[in-house]
């Protein structure tokens, strides 16, 4: 609850950018609750949170798949700010008091908005000022909360437990005494909200709220049809009679808790007088909701109201026989219940299935417990240099952290004179946290190559004629100055490839000279370095200046690298000069098979190298993985033509291979795996078969899946897919979002006017207006959104880039480079509880439970659509899809298309030739069976027929 826009637009904003919130009537964020809270306070402090339907099985705070068993623990350090409930349509209030835990909370009811005719079908009443705040005051008890109109809970559709495939429903006593299992399919049945009530239910007698009261109806058009015998609420007959008393008596709550009975009786008829009589009184027919199938609740027995047949439905005849009472929603012995849940649970001091460390302060530890023999000799080497060869979960950055915690602790090494250089931003932000969660660094230096060499040539700018406040030039920036210098615009990529393959260190100045110097005097100019200078020219300022490398060997006398593979010559040069000859203290750590970026210029022969310029450099290697099961690393290594690999953790998984007919076929088999494997996301999950209801992997969340790609454009259909099925996604790609449209152009716009020049697409009047609103102090963000709106930007985008900017203030400098330094990979947010969309280069470090490969095809897996590969290329590709596999912590799917799109094309395909060489002792294949179930009913009239809605087609004419 938002007490105005700019609160809701704050929260929304932030949301956006974690899960696509636009994509159905009710999305599905993925997303922690307490993350969710914390997002609603930081809004505002009149905003609250209300945890909504907190007793279902899925996405529930108490449901029986949530993992909690109190609001603390779901909330946290947060829980005080939660001070009501919604009880959902399968609870009522005195459910919930049967739970002493909950006697703090309001307890509210409110209606799912899913169609205007059902607004209201639950309901708060209050006695307070018609605003915001007094709402508020009296949800928090102020006074002013009178209680709430209910369903019965019974109609809920979670409220027993049960199959409904097997025609299996019980009460949560029956549940117990069948131990949870269905006696027809032997799965466990789905436990419903009476069942999670009675498990943690503290009273064997529930209670109202005191001050608080409720009511329990049914919709009026329920009980009209019941009188008129429809098999439908929505008929026609139904609702003229619907509409002829709400004119003739008044609103329907009025009818059902208010209006005198002979006012009833005098527009409707006695029957329907009794019917309410009967309603107000609980004095009802129940058959309980299970298993997603809704329960019904009925006012008269079966051939009462044929009873009245040849008389006037509402006329005078006498009432009929009374039905069973229902005025409690309990229907069975709780106590019994308790009793035979304490015989069910696991025995006293059962073993735990997880380990924990001694006991005591993690800071008084050795830095090397609980590591493997080889784990232990990595992060207890002494002086002088050291190579660490480390497979796929292998432990590669906690070898590092754990380095460097016992470096500082048990060595006494200054944190000052320690730095950790690695190439993702994302990797340096998680050896930090791991670094703060070991010990408190002071003037620990963990960077990117590109931050490190940005700080160095920031503290020396002078000495290449910088200025401080110098741009880093994007690649719209490069392409105009090398336009300059040659013609056509093949010529310029040739151009800017040829001189990027000079500052990377892959190739001399010779034959362009004229054009790298030209080149290089024009970023003078401009003030601008390239991206490359971040290092080259901190290079070359080593070479020139020997006092200055000198300085920084000093300061730095521990360098450690992570993910050294990756390392291109430029990068391998800066690290020697910085080491300096002799025995220097320098810790490397990679994995050759890992090497994916040749594209940027990185030489995996680097790694080997090192060897002979360092002749003393110890070479430990980790053999054992402790993420991938063994078949997995198994079929990793024949990927790369070999036969032995490191071992894994024991496992009988198999590699599924999966094979389809076209790529939105795969992406809609993608969608619905996991959907069945979260045992469903949404009612339509069970209604139309994808799932059961049983979660095939117990605890899973969206975060725990992950599809990768070989190239981003494959992702339309699976992002499709996800829409369609309600599953929240996350999308990382090889580049960073800011370097696409509409936010490239618009933070080029800014930067262009930030330095005084003329921005395309702005005129100078407008460019005046922002440079007096930088003048002022107006945020980065206010003014890109701005310029987006300006610009016509679509809605989501403008959320999306101020979202990001949000962070840097008025720091307009800090924001520029941030864009500049932005990885794909950094795109993706760790809090997000949403299945990752990546490309395979970006999710380099990452692991998941689940991982789906799609298109491993012939021209994809390895990537030759646009042109054949080289065998050092085809080499790495080998290595990539080395990488994507080993991502997985459990379940491997690898999937190919027979049709895919391509850019507008439709490619006939094979499957990847990588696949073939795995054994077929280590797969399982499949083929995607027909979308849908089988039904005899729903038929529909299309052009050519009938076709039945399950997707078989019936009565072709």
């Amino acid at each position: 609850m938002f007490p105005d826009f700019k609160a809701a637009g704050d929260v929304t904003t932030k949301l956006d950018r974690m899960a696509n919130i636009r994509s159905d009537g009710r999305p599905i964020l993925g997303l922690d609750s307490k993350i969710l809270l914390e997002m609603v306070l930081d809004s505002s402090d009149r905003s609250y949170l209300i945890p909504c339907h907190i007793w279902t099985p899925w996405f529930s705070v108490l449901g029986s798949k949530s993992g909690f068993d109190s609001i603390e623990e779901c909330y946290d350090d947060l829980s005080q700010h939660i001070f009501a409930l919604e009880t959902g349509l399968s609870s009522d209030p005195p459910m919930n008091r049967a739970c002493s835990f909950l006697d703090r909370f309001t307890l509210v009811s409110n209606s799912d908005a899913h169609s205007p005719e059902k607004l209201g079908r639950e309901a708060n009443l209050f006695d307070a000022e018609l605003s915001y705040d007094a709402v508020h005051i009296a949800l928090k008890g102020g006074g002013g909360f009178l209680g709430t109109i209910e369903f019965f809970p019974q109609e809920g559709k979670y409220h027993y437990d049960g199959h409904r495939k097997c025609g299996i429903k019980w009460d949560p006593l029956e549940t117990l005494r069948h131990r949870g299992i269905c006696p027809k399919c032997g799965k466990p049945v789905t436990r419903g909200v009476m069942y999670r009530v009675a498990e943690l239910a503290d009273r064997e007698r529930a209670g109202e709220s005191e001050g608080a009261v409720f009511h329990s109806i049914t919709q009026l058009v329920d009980l009209l049809a019941e009188l008129l015998e429809q098999k439908s609420a929505k008929s026609v007959k139904v609702s003229k009679e619907y509409h002829r008393l709400l004119a003739g008596i008044g609103s329907e709550f009025y009818i059902l808790l208010e209006a005198p009975f002979d006012e009833i009786q005098a527009t409707g008829g006695e029957f329907l007088a009794e019917g309410i009589r009967r309603l107000r009184s609980c004095d009802v027919v129940i058959e309980e909701g299970y298993d997603g199938e809704f329960g019904r609740i009925k006012v008269f027995r079966p051939g009462e109201t044929r009873s009245f047949a040849g008389s006037s439905l509402f006329g005078t005849g006498e009432p009929p026989e009374r039905s069973c009472g229902a005025k409690s929603s309990i229907h069975f012995d709780v106590a019994e219940f308790r009793k035979l849940l304490g015989e069910t649970a696991p025995p006293a001091g059962a073993p735990l299935l997880v380990s924990g460390l001694p006991e005591g302060r993690a800071d008084r530890l050795p830095a090397a417990i609980g590591l493997t023999v080889e784990q232990r000799s990595a992060v207890e080497h002494g002086e002088g240099p050291c190579m660490v060869i480390a497979g796929p979960g292998t432990g590669k950055t906690g070898i590092l952290t754990r380095r460097i915690s016992h470096l500082v602790k048990d060595e006494h090494v200054p944190p000052s004179s320690i730095c950790a250089v690695t190439f993702s931003n994302r990797a340096a932000e998680e050896m930090r946290g791991r670094i703060q969660r070991l010990i408190q660094p002071r003037d620990l230096t963990i960077e990117t190559f590109h931050a490190f060499g940005l700080g160095i040539l920031r503290e020396h700018c002078g000495e290449f004629g910088r200025s401080p406040d110098f741009i880093i030039a994007d690649d719209e920036d490069i392409r105009e100055i090398v336009s300059g210098f040659v013609r056509s615009e093949s010529e310029v990529r040739k151009a800017v490839r040829e001189i990027q393959a000079v500052k990377l260190g892959s190739r001399t100045a010779d034959g362009i000279l004229d054009l790298f110097n030209g080149y290089n005097e024009l970023l003078l100019k401009g003030n601008f370095v390239d991206l490359d200078d971040l290092l080259y020219l901190p290079l070359l300022l080593f070479r020139i200046r020997p006092d200055v490398i000198e300085s920084y060997r000093r300061r730095y006398r521990w360098i450690l690298v992570d993910e050294f593979q990756d390392i291109n010559a430029v990068q391998y040069d800066f690290l020697k000069e910085l080491a300096g000859g002799g025995s220097p203290n320098l810790f490397i750590i990679g994995d050759p098979d890992q090497a994916i970026y040749g594209f940027r210029g990185s030489d995996v022969r680097l790694i080997r190298r090192i060897v002979e310029d360092y002749p003393g450099t110890r070479t430990i290697r980790l053999d054992r993985s402790f993420r991938c099961p063994d078949p997995v690393l198994r079929a990793a290594a024949q990927i790369l033509g070999r036969e032995g690999s490191i071992a894994g953790r024991e496992s009988d998984v198999k590699v599924r291979i999966h094979e389809v007919e076209t790529d939105r076929s795969e992406a809609d088999w993608i969608a619905r795996t996991i959907e069945k494997k979260m045992g469903g996301v949404r009612s339509f999950s069970m209604d139309s078969g994808i799932s059961d209801g049983d979660a095939a992997e117990e605890g899973a969340g969206f975060a725990d899946f992950a599809v990768l790609c070989r190239t981003a454009f494959l992702f339309e259909a699976i992002q499709e897919a996800f829409r369609n099925h309600g599953i929240p996604y996350q999308v990382a790609g090889s580049d960073a979002f800011l370097r696409n449209e509409p936010y490239r152009s618009v933070v080029r716009s800014l930067r262009k006017i930030d330095s005084g020049a003329a921005a395309e697409g702005v005129s100078e009047g407008i460019a005046g207006d922002i440079r007096g609103m930088m003048n002022k102090g107006d945020s980065v963000a206010d003014i890109i959104k701005f310029l987006m709106v300006i610009q016509e930007s679509p809605e989501d985008a403008i959320r999306r880039i101020t979202a990001f900017a949000e962070r840097f203030g008025s720091g307009y400098p800090k924001f520029f480079r941030a864009c500049a330094l932005r990885q794909g990979a950094d795109d993706r947010d760790d809090r997000a509880e949403a299945v990752s969309l990546m490309t395979i280069h970006a999710a380099k470090g990452l692991e998941f439970n689940t991982v789906f490969i799609p298109a491993c095809e012939k021209g994809i897996m390895p990537f030759e659509l646009f042109g054949k590969k080289g065998d050092d290329e085809m080499a790495e590709e080998e290595r990539l899809f080395y990488v994507g596999v080993t991502r997985t912590i459990q379940n491997l799917y690898l999937s190919w298309s027979k049709k895919r799109v391509v850019r507008g094309r439709v490619l006939k395909q094979e499957r990847s030739p990588l696949l073939d060489r795995l054994e077929e002792s280590l797969i399982r294949k499949g083929k995607r069976e027909q979308a849908g179930r089988k039904r005899t009913g729903d038929l529909q009239l299309d052009l050519f027929g009938y076709q039945d809605l399950g997707g078989q087609k019936r009565e072709k004419t």
